[in-house]
């Protein structure tokens, strides 16, 4: 493989921002890229982003800025649009990574040419950190599964590992989910290949989210987003998808 685009779509919030790309920095590879699109954050994330780019010359880095915040999907596909590394990561910008954590997820895809998507654990989805501990113990804790992995029905959008011919095959992310719920369900069903879920080193989830929704929009959004599954882009779907969430991990490795 010639390496990652490791995408993160930014919206505002600095803090959680900056944990997450400072964390991708010290666990980059040399062949990997970093690609930042900045979703018409205001001006105080937009400096931080300039002079954070500016702070790293060694690393390959891509900042794209656009002028107007346009949704996530819409932003996340820019991202996708600009990557042309044989696996590209979708990962939100409230997320902290450890050591290893692309190793480990494209090591699975080189030893198995039919994995197309593969999903890290996290301390919010299946690993569960005790009191005191961080993202890095976590990761210790689970480093004696490298190699294993379970496959499933659908990954988890926070994280997300996409082999190139997946995305030449099937697209991009459907921007009908606008309201930033069911988009990554939606493309694992899209893809071919097998989805797996990889106890990759601990990528964790602070669960701000990189773009505008809110607390208040959240159950609207959801009822919005299975929309697709029950009525027009994706009508008579929506038992095979209540199925799909009851069983998302099918077989263990």
């Amino acid at each position: 493989m010639n390496g990652c685009d490791v995408i993160v779509t930014v919206y505002n919030k600095i803090d959680l921002t900056m944990n997450c790309l400072r964390s991708v920095m010290r666990n980059i590879r040399q062949d990997d890229r970093v690609i930042i699109i900045d979703n018409g954050s205001d001006e105080q994330t937009h400096r931080f982003l300039e002079s954070f780019s500016a702070g790293y010359s060694g690393v390959r880095m891509e900042t794209v800025r656009l002028p107007v915040n346009v949704g996530y999907l819409r932003a996340a596909n820019e991202g996708l649009r600009r990557s042309t590394k044989d696996v590209a990561c979708l990962l939100s910008n409230d997320t902290v990574v450890t050591k290893g954590w692309i190793e480990r997820m494209c090591s699975l895809m080189d030893r198995y040419p039919a994995i197309g998507i593969v999903n890290p654990m996290s301390t919010t989805f299946g690993l569960y950190p005790a009191r005191g501990e961080n993202a890095e113990d976590c990761a210790a804790k689970i480093a004696h599964l490298r190699g294993q992995y379970t496959e499933a029905s659908s990954c988890v959008g926070f994280c997300m590992a996409i082999r190139r011919k997946v995305i030449e095959s099937i697209g991009y992310l459907d921007e009908v989910y606008d309201s930033g719920y069911f988009e990554d369900t939606d493309f694992c069903r899209r893809a071919v290949d097998p989805v797996l879920s990889a106890p990759s080193p601990v990528t964790r989830m602070y669960g701000t989210p990189s773009t505008r929704r809110s607390a208040q929009r959240s159950g609207k959004n959801f009822l919005t987003g299975t929309a697709p599954y029950s009525n027009g882009a994706g009508a008579g779907r929506a038992g095979a998808f209540m199925w799909l969430q009851a069983r998302a991990v099918t077989a263990a490795g």
